[in-house]
């Protein structure tokens, strides 16, 4: 699917933050459930799918990625859930259907393109680690409904700056 730029607003969040590597990310999987219930105590309904973001990235493979929800207004932050905002502003996204172990095609294949004339990637370098303002995996099907990976619908979103 080729990539698309689109404006997304500013969008409170709930999340769980973790540094992980690729064999590591079920510690931070294994939070989601404590994530939902979270939010469920204090009778915050998502207001949007599930989300992973993706803060840093080391040459090493050390990662700093978020768990997160949207949700409807801001909320403060308690124990491991802390509240966080994404960012308005462009967006290019690309579309994914299948297991989410393949999404890393689809991010490859968008990190590959080059944006528009007059934006560039939001993300700085710096001791060998990339810092992105807004690197997201948007989980669109719900498990729950859809219990093959296979079926599953994901979106990856990476935000966009003026260059």
């Amino acid at each position: 699917m080729e990539p698309r730029v689109e404006h997304l607003g500013e969008q409170p969040s709930a999340g769980i933050t973790r540094h992980v590597t690729l064999t590591t990310m079920g510690l931070l999987n294994e939070r989601v459930p404590v994530l939902y219930g979270w939010l469920g105590e204090r009778g915050i309904a998502p207001a949007g799918p599930l989300f992973y973001r993706y803060h840093e990235i080391a040459d090493d493979g050390t990662m700093r990625v978020e768990a997160g929800v949207p949700v409807p207004a801001p909320v403060e932050g308690d124990g491991e859930v802390a509240p966080g905002v994404l960012p308005a502003g462009p967006y290019a996204t690309a579309g994914h259907r299948g297991h989410p172990d393949t999404l890393f095609e689809t991010e490859a294949a968008l990190l590959s393109w080059t944006p528009p004339p007059g934006l560039a990637w939001s993300m700085t370098r710096a001791n060998g680690t990339e810092h992105w303002t807004a690197r997201l995996e948007r989980f669109l099907t719900n498990p729950e409904d859809q219990p093959d990976p296979g079926e599953w619908e994901m979106e990856f979103a990476v935000l966009l700056t003026r260059s």
